[in-house]
């Protein structure tokens, strides 16, 4: 199958999380003409909430406070979901009730300035409080897999864009049908008909901000590997010369890390490329590399041709688990 395809496929995932930020970013721009960039920032707390809660506690996103604070007992999934879900929608009204309602009147680059600030600070906010490295969580959705012509795509990508149309659906619906879209349309056409009418142009936009942050926090939630999986396949279109990859299985579900890693070979192989891959799925791994060096404290215990390295695994797990013999 076309390697352009084969991208396509394994990009519904990707796709559909940036439809579900566009779909955050268009409700708050309707009702206050900001176009808000931190909404990537604010689909990162919604995750982080959630993968706490999963694990018993409360992220606290506070300078000098404590980093989490313990719960009695763990969350199942719906309640975690619920209540980081909850957050981000609470988080998402009071950035417009303490930055944004102040500059419904301002110039738009002044609101996009202040957008960008705030994604700045946020994500270096959250940076500080819980660093670069991800967190595991069990997965959301279902993680089979479905073929399509010889390629093997996980379902968990194709229920993530099933989702996030469900979901763009439901929205048409609420601003299309229901007494509230009537309300955020005559705000958005014109406010000072609104408040002829008696309408409220702050309740309406903070309540479209409400639903702006739990529509981010949602599509935190079900972004899990997508970043990752983007990264991947900017540097492969690029069709480099030498690619370094470095623990490329991170964040990523098993199945889609056993149909890029061949992917990343027959590539490489095509195209005469040099690819330096390190990665802790050691068994694949040794499937589609010609060479694997092992390191230990920042010096070579073992270098070999795979082919030699799976014919003997014993030496192979002596050397990458530090033992003797």
């Amino acid at each position: 199958m076309d390697q352009h395809i084969i991208f396509l496929l394994l990009g519904l995932g990707s796709g559909a999380v940036y439809a579900a930020l566009a779909l955050s970013l268009v409700v708050t721009y309707r009702t206050s003409g900001v176009a808000n960039f931190a909404t990537g920032a604010l689909a990162v707390f919604g995750a982080y909430c959630y993968a706490f809660l999963r694990r018993g506690e409360i992220f606290i996103p506070v300078p000098y406070l404590p980093k989490v604070i313990e719960l009695p007992v763990l969350l199942d999934f719906w309640p975690a979901l619920l209540i980081s879900v909850g957050l981000c929608a609470l988080v998402g009204l009071l950035l417009y009730v303490g930055i944004f309602r102040f500059l419904r009147t301002a110039p738009p680059v002044a609101k996009a300035v202040a957008s960008l600030g705030l994604f700045v600070f946020l994500t270096a906010l959250f940076t500080d409080k819980v660093g670069t490295s991800g967190m595991r969580v069990d997965p959301i959705l279902p993680d089979g897999v479905w073929m399509v012509g010889d390629v093997r795509v996980a379902s968990s990508r194709v229920w993530l864009a099933v989702i996030v149309v469900g979901l763009a659906l439901v929205l048409a619906a609420l601003y299309r049908f229901t007494s509230f879209g009537l309300l955020t349309r005559a705000v958005a056409e014109t406010e000072k008909g609104a408040y002829a009418s008696g309408i409220s142009p702050d309740r309406v936009a903070a309540t479209n901000w409400l639903v702006s942050g739990a529509v981010s926090g949602l599509a935190g939630k079900l972004s899990g590997g997508e970043q990752q999986m983007l990264a991947m396949a900017r540097a492969l279109m690029q069709d480099p010369r030498v690619l370094l990859i470095d623990e490329m299985s991170m964040g990523l579900a098993p199945v889609v890390v056993e149909e890029l890693l061949p992917l990343v070979r027959s590539i490489a192989s095509e195209r005469a490329a040099v690819v330096v891959l390190v990665e802790q799925h050691v068994g694949l791994a040794l499937e589609v590399a010609d060479r694997a060096v092992v390191l230990a404290h920042g010096q070579v215990v073992l270098d070999g041709s795979t082919m030699a390295l799976r014919a003997d695994p014993q030496r192979f797990e002596n050397a990458y688990f530090g033992r003797s013999g």
